[in-house]
């Protein structure tokens, strides 16, 4: 593993930024990162999972150039299908008071992303975290309607730990600007979290919820990137049924919060039986099938799983016949205007 050493004192918050075969997109992404205008020291952390195309080299070009600002870190051999944690290792890096992550094929708009939430996060201690709003676009910036309703646009609020416990978080990681959590754990604890294989992003949201409030800016900082070729999650993950996968990250979950803190978390598990019993009546095959009976057969109440099971489809079936046109039933106002994000890039 090669790396460069930071030079940087004082630093407040140190951006983190993971990346693979990234070539196509760590342009956008490491140029939102040099188009923040803040009043304090920052670094940006890249550690690139040893790239086959030229990811690396285009790093090293920025490296170059902004020497002051830029710490990287070029694995040799790919740590991800080695099983190997590998973000932990950039956050044992960041000096920063405070972290901001993006994944090297996202990318940031707004040029006081930053100023803004660090500032909100300096007036306002007993806040751990802040998200804010994403447009979802794919490989050549275009905005996905369809795919936009996994991250709707919701106005300002607050994320409490029942958002958490049912998973219902609107955050997603390129928006997220956080305390350096990690200086906050101890040893046990940060192996706790490294050895949980629960999903990534939401176990940093728990984690973060239980350091502190966590606030959610309604203003549409950054885009996240779906890519449906190459190596990405979304490409891996296109067409499957991962209701099994996501109940499992959530039992995970629970085992790293009792282990953690001591703390018993209700996670919605029923939520991904009925998933799996839609994508079963969506696509009935044996594999489909295999997958809503393996998660039946692990819901502690089969009863109540049943229940909501049905509350859901009736409720489906009651939109339909009324031929609802109503944003998701949310617990959280939505934002009603969204300027389109052609215009936001053609004022830059």
């Amino acid at each position: 593993m090669e790396e460069t050493n930071s030079k940087n004192k004082n630093i407040l918050l140190s951006i983190c930024c993971i990346t693979y075969n990234h070539e196509n997109f760590i342009k956008d992404t490491l140029e939102g990162f040099l188009l923040q205008e803040v009043n304090f020291k920052y670094e940006i952390i890249i550690h690139d999972d040893a790239s086959t195309d030229k990811t690396a080299e285009i790093i090293k070009k920025y490296e170059n150039q902004y020497s002051d600002l830029i710490i990287s870190i070029y694995q040799q051999e790919n740590q991800y299908s080695q099983g190997k944690p590998f973000l932990e290792n950039v956050f044992e890096k960041a000096q920063g008071k405070y972290l901001a992550i993006c994944e090297g094929d996202d990318f940031w708009i707004d040029k006081n992303k930053l100023q803004k939430q660090i500032d909100f996060l300096e007036n306002n201690p007993e806040y751990s975290a802040t998200y804010h709003n994403v447009y979802v676009v794919d490989e050549n910036k275009k905005e996905l309607k369809k795919e936009q309703n996994e991250h709707p646009f919701y106005e300002k609020h607050i994320v409490q730990k029942s958002d958490v416990e049912e998973i219902s978080l609107a955050g997603q990681t390129a928006s997220l600007v956080c305390i350096n959590f990690w200086k906050k754990l101890d040893e046990r604890l940060k192996k706790e979290f490294i050895l949980s294989k629960a999903n990534g992003d939401t176990k940093l949201s728990l984690v973060l919820v239980e350091l502190g409030k966590i606030y959610y800016f309604s203003e549409i900082m950054s885009c996240y990137r779906k890519i449906y070729s190459g190596d990405s999650w979304t490409s891996r993950a296109k067409f499957k049924n991962m209701n099994y996968f996501y109940y499992y990250s959530r039992v995970e979950l629970e085992k790293m919060m009792k282990n953690m803190f001591n703390k018993k978390y209700y996670l919605n598990k029923k939520k991904y039986l009925c998933g799996a019993f839609v994508a079963t009546i969506k696509r009935p095959n044996v594999n489909n099938l295999k997958i809503f009976f393996k998660i039946f057969n692990k819901i502690e109440n089969k009863v109540e799983g049943l229940i909501y099971i049905l509350k859901h489809i009736t409720n489906w079936l009651m939109k339909k016949i009324i031929k609802s046109k109503n944003e998701p039933n949310y617990r959280w106002p939505l934002l009603k205007k969204i300027i389109p994000l052609e215009e936001v890039i053609n004022a830059k």
